[in-house]
């Protein structure tokens, strides 16, 4: 078959929707599949007229930031098959820009605005669903986009899949997320480690980056001993306290071995996809406490692979991270039931549901919704 993804911008920092779709554009490449990748210039939402001065600046910052990246092509943070074929776009996915292919799968919200209006030489349209994106639009266009039947939908976890029902879309295929288990692995056994603590900051509201900073600091005064680290792709912000140790774009190599020194992955995310980062803590031998943010419930179950609460509940996210520091036997057991959650989740087996489900698509099959 041949597939074209459409994502939404150039891929600085990584970013795990961009990781998911170049994994599964890897995966169809080794099964002899013609794919490409087509990067956007720029999208609706950054040349609609801003409605103040604020937003002008803003604007054309960006402007400015996208013209130097289109002539400064960047540099990929995770391999990419030389069987792939990678573009760049000069302006919007437009048709004109997009190939004739068997499937044009759009990899965001925003990217299946343009999937939906291409003609049927492109191919049969399809939307690679990895979020409830209500950040990038009201709920209501969110609704609307995903009860549009001229998109197939790829959810990327059984969350997804069950809100997709209750929204009544049809036509829904399910190819969970995985992991690289080449990268991610257990280079010193839990019970060997020193209790440590270590997390994702996003500066995202839906991440829950204020609620993650303070059940840490709350964590600190009880437990001022214990090590605390946070990584993410932007630089140290002023609100992540000196007491905290933070790495910013870590390579997978360094990665691993951040998670191996800790003992706690602790998220206070609103609302997740999937969320690549607590399963990969998981597959490093890491407990995974965090909140019930819908996507990691593909391998987060609350008190046999993971500790989960509410999202916005700090006293009890702070209370499950007390137990499992304080519970040698509780982490021990959740430790090893969640890495043996994730150990079978595996690209290969994912990128073959992904081949399976676009032959279905291409070939006019129902999903099973």
């Amino acid at each position: 078959m041949k597939v074209a993804f459409v994502l939404p911008h150039y891929p600085w920092l990584p970013v795990g929707l961009f990781s998911v779709v170049y994994s599964h554009a890897n995966q169809l490449a080794a099964r002899g599949h013609n794919v490409t990748l087509i990067h956007a210039y720029q999208l609706r939402q950054v040349i609609v007229a801003p409605p103040d001065n604020w937003k002008t600046m803003r604007n054309t910052w960006r402007t400015l930031r996208h013209w130097w990246r289109r002539n400064h092509p960047p540099k990929f943070w995770m391999p990419i098959s030389p069987a792939v074929q990678i573009t760049f776009l000069a302006g919007e996915p437009s048709p004109v820009a997009i190939p004739d292919s068997d499937l044009v799968i759009a990899t965001s919200f925003s990217t299946a605005e343009y999937v939906q209006e291409y003609p049927t030489s492109k191919g049969t349209k399809c939307y690679l669903v990895q979020g409830y994106e209500t950040w990038e639009s009201n709920e209501t266009k969110v609704k609307e986009l995903w009860r549009n039947e001229t998109l197939k939908k790829i959810v990327v976890s059984q969350w997804l899949k069950d809100r997709a029902i209750v929204l009544g879309v049809r036509h829904v295929w399910y190819v969970p997320n995985a992991i690289d288990h080449a990268r991610f692995y257990v280079e010193h056994a839990t019970v060997q480690r020193h209790p440590g603590i270590i997390g994702l900051y996003h500066r995202a509201p839906v991440k829950g980056g204020k609620e993650l900073l303070e059940s840490l600091s709350r964590i600190h005064r009880r437990f001022p001993s214990i090590p605390i680290t946070l990584f993410g792709v932007r630089p140290r912000t002023k609100l992540i306290p000196p007491w905290i140790r933070y790495y910013r774009k870590p390579s997978p190599n360094l990665l691993r071995k951040l998670y191996n020194s800790n003992t706690v992955f602790v998220s206070a995310s609103y609302s997740e996809g999937f969320s690549l980062t607590p399963a990969e803590a998981m597959a490093c031998g890491c407990v995974f406490v965090g909140t019930d943010s819908g996507g990691p419930r593909d391998y987060a179950v609350s008190l046999e692979t993971a500790l989960l609460s509410s999202p916005g509940d700090i006293p009890t996210l702070c209370d499950n991270v007390y137990r499992v520091i304080t519970d040698e036997s509780l982490s021990a057991r959740l430790a090893q039931n969640g890495r043996r959650k994730v150990i079978g989740m595996t690209w290969d087996r994912s990128g073959e549901k992904m081949a399976l489900a676009l032959t279905e698509i291409v070939k006019g099959h129902s999903s099973d919704v």
